[in-house]
């Protein structure tokens, strides 16, 4: 028994989608950017406004009028002095891992045969 094809007059799905390629794109795209939005922009929108939120000083309670204080609160001497340490730390670190991982890299490179 020889097996027929049968012609529809049906739409192809994927005859469809390879002439639509930018419908493609955003089939592919969609997903993965809807959850960049709602998971990692909306924390973050989330925490710039209440950064503009200040602290009662007397209470501890958030008070939900937008202000510049908590900013002005980071020119603090102390706040100041811990950015400073912390900038020194990271430039510390950043030095010695130089001067640890180029000799090494160089070696590497030199002693490493062809492939």
């Amino acid at each position: 028994m020889a097996k027929t094809t049968q012609i529809t007059d049906k739409p192809d799905l994927f005859g469809f989608l390879y002439h639509h390629p930018t419908l493609i794109l955003a089939i592919l795209l969609g997903p993965p950017l809807i959850w960049l939005l709602v998971f990692y922009l909306g924390p973050l929108l989330a925490l710039l406004l209440q950064s503009f939120y200040h602290l009662d000083p007397f209470t501890g309670l958030i008070l939900r009028k937008l202000t510049l204080a908590t900013y002005r609160e980071l020119l603090t001497p102390a706040s100041v002095d811990i950015f400073v340490r912390s900038l020194t730390m990271a430039l510390a670190v950043t030095l010695a891992a130089i001067v640890l991982a180029f000799p090494l890299a160089y070696t590497m490179v030199r002693l490493a045969s062809p492939r």
